[in-house]
């Protein structure tokens, strides 16, 4: 679950076709299809249609508040399946690679640069699990 705020626009992570769009158990969900990857977003003021083509970061909707854990707060659900199993949707957000730090010591400059795609950016909102703050 990532934090959010009620009227938040939500986001494609990737460049996509919506393979669903509209309610479940009185919901808005939005399911995008990314060649094998397929992202999952909930609760949504759906604002996409089926078989629509979205390029990374596209707006699919604006968070709503919907019942559950996340009360008096809003939440959205991002869910993430590579073929049949499921991933941790974070993965997919970009945050760039992992680098240990020295224990001692000041750190050295990575001899790599990346350049993450238009996409490709950290929550701009806390982001929370099930266990708290992450």
């Amino acid at each position: 679950d990532l934090a959010g705020t009620v009227g938040q626009p939500v986001l494609a992570v990737d460049a996509g076709r919506v393979s669903f769009a509209g309610q479940v158990a009185g919901r808005g969900v939005v399911v995008v299809d990314h060649g094998g990857l397929r992202t999952t977003y909930e609760p949504v003021l759906v604002a996409v249609s089926r078989n629509e083509r979205l390029r990374a970061g596209a707006l699919i909707g604006t968070l709503t508040l919907a019942g559950g854990h996340c009360l008096p707060a809003a939440c959205l659900h991002l869910g993430a399946r590579l073929r049949d199993t499921y991933v941790d949707p974070l993965r997919y957000l970009g945050t760039g690679p992992v680098r240990l730090l020295p224990l001692e010591g000041d750190p050295v400059a990575p001899s790599w640069r990346t350049t993450p795609s238009p996409a490709a950016r950290p929550p701009l909102v806390p982001v929370w699990s099930g266990l708290g703050l992450l």
